[in-house]
């Protein structure tokens, strides 16, 4: 079973591929994201790899997805909120990352209009 704090990482790491592109700005807030969870999830952290945006239904992201939607409803919310964070950070949505936070999300099962209302304005 794939640790809490790396399905974390996998779909934020995802994400920020989405559009083809990791920005610095990206790769930083994932990595700020995921420090704050390991001090809230103590666990062993792996340097990001670089994923295709293609590929958002790898065993890997299935596997994160297994994992996470075991989680608490109000934690599935709050993954959704830092997927909205990692997909804004560099100050643009771009299609593909808006549609992979709703794929992600309607996985872990929170619905639309939550995810709807989690959506900054930009």
């Amino acid at each position: 079973m794939m640790a809490l704090l790396e399905a974390h990482e996998t779909l934020l790491t995802r994400l920020a591929h989405a559009d083809g592109v990791l920005r610095p700005v990206e790769a930083h807030t994932i990595g700020a994201i995921l420090k704050r969870l390991s001090e809230v999830h103590p666990s062993t952290h792996r340097k990001m790899t670089k994923t295709s945006a293609r590929d958002s239904l790898s065993s890997e992201t299935v596997g994160a997805i297994a994992e996470l939607s075991a989680r608490p409803l109000c934690e599935r919310e709050r993954i959704v909120q830092l997927l909205w964070v990692v997909a804004l950070c560099d100050g643009e949505l771009h299609p593909r990352e808006e549609a992979l936070v709703y794929q992600f999300a309607d996985a872990l099962g929170v619905s639309r209009a939550t995810v709807a209302r989690q959506q900054p304005d930009i």
